[in-house]
């Protein structure tokens, strides 16, 4: 994700900065879910980025669903419980994509 394109971009457009940081952070969230942690990683990296780049958010989200469903059937002892695992990590971003959330 850091190499010498994003730079550029992100010295052009520092909007996507955020999403560069954020994203690796809601990857270590799933991965902590689907290892039977706590998944308040993902919850505040989450939030955090619906907040601050809504509009970015759809790449992020669609990077989580990938990156779970990739870590989910690669696993062949526990693919019942990593299942059962990403539909509540799923539940959780679309709770927290749900909520409508206005600042004023």
């Amino acid at each position: 994700a850091f190499n010498s394109f994003f730079l550029m971009l992100v010295l052009k457009h520092g909007i996507f900065a955020g999403c560069l940081m954020i994203f690796p952070l809601v990857l270590l969230g799933t991965h902590k879910i689907l290892s039977k942690e706590k998944p308040y990683l993902l919850i505040f990296s989450t939030l955090y980025a619906v907040l601050s780049q809504f509009y970015l958010y759809a790449y992020i989200a669609l990077g989580f669903e990938i990156f779970a469903l990739i870590r989910t059937f690669m696993n062949k002892q526990h693919k019942k419980d990593h299942f059962i695992n990403l539909l509540k990590t799923i539940a959780i971003v679309i709770k927290i994509n749900n909520t409508n959330v206005t600042i004023k």
